[in-house]
């Protein structure tokens, strides 16, 4: 339940600036102001959240042991959000359990976190990613969608 202040705030503000709610896993702490921009996507995992802004930029909050917060490291948890390394033209986020992707505005796929299975797309299954990174042999994509230990894309009308 708290995981999803974050995805909670931003969606109810989607399209107008906002003041966030982070992520913790004890009381209620105050708000935390994003830049001065709008938020155009929200997303929620399993104890975490991100959102895209208006600018291109992603921010993550929540837990990061599989460094789902996209900041380059595992752990610790963040209750406040933080900027997503090297993501400056998102337009979609999507985000399961401990991993999460954004779309840019061109159709480039970004993925970061858990990748025990090979979800985040970078040719391995070799533990978790923390730095955001394209998914190889993707197409530009027309959406992104993640699932249980799994992402999706629509490329040109065909997934």
């Amino acid at each position: 339940m708290n995981s999803i202040r974050l995805a909670v705030a931003a969606a109810i503000a989607l399209g107008s600036s906002v003041a966030v709610l982070p992520a913790i896993s004890t009381a209620i702490a105050p708000s935390v102001a994003l830049p001065d921009t709008v938020v155009v996507d929200v997303a929620g995992g399993d104890d975490m959240s991100c959102v895209v802004l208006s600018d291109g930029t992603a921010f993550c909050s929540g837990q990061n042991g599989e460094g789902e917060l996209g900041n380059g490291v595992e752990g610790p948890d963040e209750p406040s959000p933080t900027q997503v390394l090297g993501i400056d033209d998102a337009i979609e986020v999507e985000s399961w359990d401990e991993f999460s992707c954004v779309r840019s505005a061109i159709g480039q796929v970004s993925c970061w976190g858990d990748n025990a299975s090979g979800q985040t797309g970078n040719g391995t299954t070799t533990g978790d990613d923390p730095f955001p990174g394209p998914v190889v042999d993707l197409p530009l994509a027309d959406a992104v969608t993640t699932g249980n230990e799994t992402g999706c894309a629509l490329v040109s009308g065909a997934v």
